[in-house]
């Protein structure tokens, strides 16, 4: 019962905090890193932008994803999930309200020095 009656707190405050704005400027955040992404790797998008939110994942190649993770924490302090699927590699980012361009152009710098 306790959750149902968080619902008006939760509600008001989105509201006050103009959290439609803030999830809209994720979203545009995450379109544009993971094209970006995308580019630097030279992969094709895994679907369209109609089906995004503030996360995307993206095709990596890399012998080991666990290894590869680790190494991006490591070295550059970037803390992101990789995982497979059906023999396929995949970078996940998730944009929040806490994140901006800047952790973005960071990961691009690491992929860059990772994936000359």
């Amino acid at each position: 019962m306790s959750p149902y009656l968080t619902i008006p707190t939760v509600i008001k405050f989105l509201k006050d905090n103009k959290w439609n704005e803030i999830r809209e400027k994720c979203r545009e955040i995450n379109y544009w890193a993971r094209n970006e992404i995308n580019d630097l790797l030279n992969k094709e998008p895994l679907c369209s932008e109609k089906f995004l939110g503030q996360m995307s994942s993206i095709y990596i190649d890399c012998d080991d994803s666990i290894a590869f993770q680790i190494k991006l924490y490591k070295q550059y302090k970037i803390q992101i999930p990789i995982t497979e699927c059906n023999n396929n590699k995949f970078l996940r980012i998730s944009i929040q309200a806490y994140n901006s361009k800047e952790d973005v152009f960071k990961l691009l710098r690491a992929l860059k020095k990772e994936f000359p």
